[in-house]
């Protein structure tokens, strides 16, 4: 479980390249955008000068999916992938509590239950991520559809447009994985960069939405 490449699934990357402890070179360092949009998120909050310390916990997590995707991609360990999993998915349970302002046991006890579920049977964690991200994608929308503000539709907007850029890499380094080595295009690397991206724009829309002034 801890050991190097105990996880069976490949990014499509060649291993090794410039380090022996380091699996997948540029899908590990490309996590420290997730880091920087982090920082940067809690910074703002900060500086706005708004009582909404809950949104720290967020863009303090979207930083803790970076530092687990880097252990993942490092060691390409089930331990790692396991933890990458895990933080995405708190991510997005947290994201969907906030927009449907349920209460705090309920996020407590369902976080509990997710992540007992997903250390037990790991072989369904794609699936579990898979159904959290449609469902996290239905309430934003929504947020969307119902807001008139300006600065919360340019925020929607560029969460969206660096999703599917993000979503297209995604599916291109399954479809043209030979191409990507032969030409060392790090196709996913570039996946975690515009994830990274929209993820702060998703937790800074849902930021919007929870002001009371919105700026």
């Amino acid at each position: 479980m801890f050991k190097y490449e105990t996880s069976k699934i490949s990014w499509c990357e060649d291993k090794y390249i410039y380090n022996n402890n380091i699996v997948e070179y540029w899908n590990t360092f490309s996590n420290i955008i997730f880091i920087f949009a982090s920082i940067y998120g809690i910074f703002k909050i900060y500086y706005d000068k708004n009582d909404m310390k809950y949104f720290y916990n967020l863009f303090l997590f979207l930083g803790i999916v970076g530092i687990c995707s880097t252990i993942y991609h490092m060691t390409l360990s089930l331990f790692g992938q396991l933890l990458d999993e895990w933080a995405i998915c708190i991510l997005l349970i947290s994201c969907i509590w906030k927009i449907l302002k349920l209460p705090i046991y309920f996020l407590k006890y369902f976080i509990l239950t997710l992540s007992i579920a997903m250390l037990l049977r790991p072989e369904y964690n794609h699936k579990i991520l898979m159904i959290i991200g449609i469902i996290s994608s239905i309430f934003l929308i929504y947020e969307y559809y119902i807001t008139y503000n300006q600065n919360k539709i340019n925020t929607f907007k560029i969460a969206i447009s660096s999703f599917f850029i993000a979503l297209f890499f995604w599916i291109d380094k399954f479809n043209n994985c030979y191409i990507h080595k032969t030409f060392s295009i790090p196709t996913h690397s570039l996946w975690h960069i515009f994830m990274a991206f929209s993820s702060y724009h998703i937790i800074f829309f849902i930021y919007q939405t929870n002001k009371k002034k919105i700026i």
